[in-house]
């Protein structure tokens, strides 16, 4: 009875909801940590890392006049040779979020611990390219719809994630 009276006087409310894959996720719940890690950002990381590999082999294949891009798929002001230097200064970081989080993925299911910090890394190097790109954008005042909501995806969508293996790197449900 004591113990069901404290469990009462712990909860807290469930304010923020996710749902994933038909799922109900609330971040304040102790066992959320665990589920969304296991299927919902694997899946997000394999997505998101497979289709920036592409995007860098189809960019360059395109750079080298082997794949013709219908000009309504192009960033403003494509064929300037300072807009492309800014774009391919991307790909370490680009290729570095996409190693990483396929790295990521390949520890968690042989089940080694380190794959936590590897999606941290991985998450945090996607936001940060989101960023710069959003910022690049916004700067110029080209707000095109393809370029700029793809990039702010790379920014959103590791914040789904981030506090929960934040609190299992912690190692406690009490962190943040």
């Amino acid at each position: 009875l004591l113990q069901n009276r404290q469990d009462l006087a712990i909860r807290k409310p469930r304010l923020f909801h996710i749902e994933l894959l038909s799922e109900k996720f609330y971040l304040s719940d102790p066992h959320f940590c665990g589920r969304i890690t296991t299927r919902s950002l694997k899946w997000a990381l394999l997505i998101t890392d497979w289709l920036l590999l592409c995007y860098w082999i189809l960019s360059g294949l395109a750079q080298l006049g082997w794949l013709p891009i219908p000009r309504v798929w192009l960033y403003t002001d494509y064929n300037q040779a300072q807009v492309v230097a800014w774009n391919w200064s991307f790909l370490p970081l680009d290729l570095a979020f996409s190693i990483l989080g396929l790295y990521a993925v390949s520890a968690a299911r042989r089940g080694l611990a380190r794959w936590r910090p590897l999606a941290m890394l991985s998450l945090s190097f996607t936001m940060a390219a989101g960023a710069m790109a959003i910022a690049y954008w916004t700067i110029l005042g080209d707000l095109n719809p393809y370029w700029y909501i793809a990039n702010l995806a790379l920014l959103v969508w590791p914040l789904f994630f981030m506090p929960a293996l934040i609190r299992q790197l912690a190692g406690t449900e009490d962190a943040l």
